[in-house]
C-alpha cells in the first residue's frame, strides 16, 4: 500500500476514532472508490473489510449507513478479495437490517442487492438463510422485503 499513498492516507482516515474524520474519510473514500481508474490491492481491500466492519457496528447511524454505502462501492467495483471477505460481513449486514433507523435498513438492503448483481442471486440467499429464522422480527420482515425486490428487479 505504500506505492499508493492516498489510499494509505485514506485507509488510515478510515482507522480513526474521531466521527468528524470518519465522516469526512466516508466522502473521499466513495469519490475514490467509484473512480475505476484509482488503484485498489488485494491488501488494501482486506483492510478496508475489516475496518468498515466496525463502521457497519457503530451505534452512530450515519457512520453505520456510510460503511454500508462504502460495502456496496466495493462490492459494484468487484473483485476476489472483496468477495472472499464477504463471509466476516454477512452477519452484521443481516443484524443492520433490523436497526431502528430506516436508512440503515435500506442501505443493508441496497448492500445486499448490489451482491446480487455481482454474484448470483441463489449464492446471496444461501447467505440469507439464517436470516429467516433471526430473533428479530424486523430482520425477518426486512429480508423477505429484500427477496421481493430482487425479484421485482
Amino acid at each position: 500500500m505504500d506505492d499508493y499513498p492516498e489510499l494509505s492516507h485514506l485507509i488510515a482516515m478510515v482507522q480513526h476514532h474521531d466521527t468528524h474524520k470518519k465522516m469526512l474519510a466516508s466522502e473521499e473514500l466513495k469519490e475514490y472508490l467509484s473512480n475505476p481508474l484509482s488503484p485498489l490491492t488485494a491488501d488494501a481491500i482486506d483492510c478496508l473489510v475489516d475496518n468498515l466492519k466496525t463502521w457497519i457496528n457503530s451505534g452512530n447511524y450515519k457512520i453505520s449507513a456510510s460503511g454500508l454505502e462504502l460495502f456496496t462501492i466495493l462490492v459494484r467495483r468487484g473483485g476476489k478479495s472483496v468477495k472472499l471477505n464477504l463471509n466476516k460481513v454477512i452477519p452484521i449486514i443481516i443484524d443492520r437490517l433490523g436497526d431502528s433507523k430506516a436508512v440503515v435498513r435500506e442501505n443493508s438492503r441496497l448492500f445486499l442487492l448490489e451482491l446480487m448483481n455481482a454474484m448470483t442471486p441463489q449464492a446471496v440467499l444461501d447467505m440469507l438463510i439464517p436470516a429467516f429464522s433471526h430473533k428479530g422480527y424486523k430482520v425477518r420482515e426486512e429480508v423477505l422485503t429484500c427477496l421481493m425486490d430482487a425479484i421485482n428487479t
